[in-house]
C-alpha cells in the first residue's frame, strides 16, 4: 500500500458520514482474552519482582485498557486491593468483562502456567519460566484474593455504576494529571499504549505524580507502524504533514517515538530505569537511516533502527531527586 492510500484513509475520517461508520465499527482489538490478560499481567509482575520492585502493590493503575479491564481484574485476583483504569475513550464492555473475570478466577485457582511466547508470540518480553510464579504470588495471598466473597465484590464493581470505587475506578477521559491524588498508586502498567499518547512527557509526569515514593511503572511499548504504513517501520518515513493526513480525525494514532526517546522521556521526568528489554529485528529488516524523515532522523540510534518493541520498567525514587527539590 502506498503512502497515498494510507493518507487517503486518514482524510476519509474527516468526512462526517464516513467517520460515523468507522467509529460504529471500531474497537481497540486489545485485551479481550482472559488468557492474554493473565499472561500480560503476570509478565509485568514477574519482571517487577526480578527487577527488585515491590511485587505486591496494593493499588494499581492501568493506562488505556481498551476493550477489556482484564489486566486490572487479574491484578485484583492476584492480591492488589485497588485498580484504577484510565482511558481516553470508553471502550470497556460490562458483559465481556464479567466473562473475562470468570475465566481469570479459574486460571488463578488452578495456578495455571503463564501463556508462553508460542501461545502469545506478540507479547514481550519472554520469561525464564512460565510456571505459575508462586514465589511472587504465594498461596496465602492468592487464597485471600479469590474468596467467593471477594470475587462477588469485584463482580459488583464491574457491573457498576454503583460499584465499589474503593476496589475499582474507571476514569474516562484522564487528560488531567489531577484526576488522581498524588502518591495514590503503588504501580502503573500499560500494554501497547505509550506509543499512542500525543504527549509522552506529560504522561510520564502524570504517572510520576500518581506513584508513591518507591512505586513503579511497567510499560510494553510497540514501536511498529500498526498498519498505518508499509512495513513495520514505515511510519518513520512520513513527513509531519503526511503523517497529519494519515491521522485525519482519529482521536489517537502513533507518536512515532523511538525506543530511546521513550526511555529519555521517562528519565527526564525523574524516573529511574529498573529494567529495559528491547526486542531487536535482524539488521537487514532495519530502515536505512536516510529514509527516516529529516525531523526524526537525528534522534535515532542504531539500536532504535532495530527496536520494534520495548519493555520498560521504571522506579520513582524513594526520595526526591536533586532536580525536583
Amino acid at each position: 500500500m502506498t503512502k497515498f492510500r494510507h493518507m487517503a484513509k486518514g482524510i476519509a475520517t474527516m468526512v462526517p458520514p464516513l467517520e460515523a461508520v468507522r467509529r460504529a465499527r471500531s474497537h481497540t482489538g486489545g485485551t479481550v482474552s482472559a488468557r492474554y490478560c493473565y499472561g500480560v499481567w503476570l509478565r509485568h509482575l514477574v519482571r517487577a519482582h526480578d527487577a527488585g520492585l515491590d511485587s505486591a502493590p496494593a493499588s494499581v493503575g492501568e493506562l488505556g485498557p481498551g476493550d477489556s479491564l482484564g489486566i486490572g481484574l487479574a491484578a485484583l485476583l492476584s492480591g492488589c486491593r485497588t485498580y484504577v483504569s484510565l482511558d481516553v475513550v470508553r471502550y470497556a464492555n460490562v458483559e465481556g468483562n464479567l466473562s473475562v473475570l470468570d475465566e481469570l478466577v479459574e486460571l488463578f485457582e488452578a495456578r495455571a502456567p503463564i501463556p508462553d511466547h508460542e501461545e502469545l508470540p506478540g507479547v514481550w518480553p519472554r520469561l525464564d519460566s512460565y510456571d505459575f510464579p508462586r514465589h511472587v504470588v504465594d498461596d496465602d495471598r492468592l487464597a485471600s484474593a479469590t474468596t467467593a466473597g471477594r470475587v462477588e465484590q469485584i463482580r459488583r464493581a464491574v457491573e457498576g455504576p454503583d460499584g465499589d470505587e474503593q476496589l475499582l475506578r474507571y476514569i474516562v477521559p484522564w487528560h488531567d494529571e489531577h484526576v488522581l491524588a498524588d502518591a495514590s498508586l503503588d504501580a502503573v502498567v500499560s500494554q501497547a499504549v505509550l506509543e499512542h499518547v500525543d504527549d509522552v512527557p506529560f504522561t510520564h509526569r502524570a504517572i510520576y505524580r500518581w506513584l508513591t515514593p518507591g512505586g513503579w511503572a511497567s510499560h510494553s511499548v510497540d514501536c511498529r507502524s500498526h498498519g498505518w504504513a508499509d512495513g513495520w517501520n514505515g511510519h518513520w518515513s512520513y513527513s509531519d504533514i503526511e503523517w497529519k493526513l494519515v491521522r485525519g480525525a482519529r482521536p489517537w494514532i502513533l507518536n512515532r517515538y523511538s525506543c530511546s526517546q521513550h526511555v529519555g522521556a521517562a528519565t527526564d521526568e525523574g524516573f529511574e530505569v529498573a529494567s529495559e528489554v528491547a526486542r531487536l529485528v535482524p539488521p537487514e529488516d532495519a530502515m536505512p537511516r536516510e529514509r527516516i524523515t529529516s525531523r526524526l532522523r537525528p534522534s535515532f540510534t542504531e539500536k532504535d533502527l532495530r527496536c520494534d518493541v520495548l519493555f520498560l520498567q521504571l522506579r520513582k525514587p524513594a526520595a526526591p531527586t536533586a532536580a525536583q527539590r
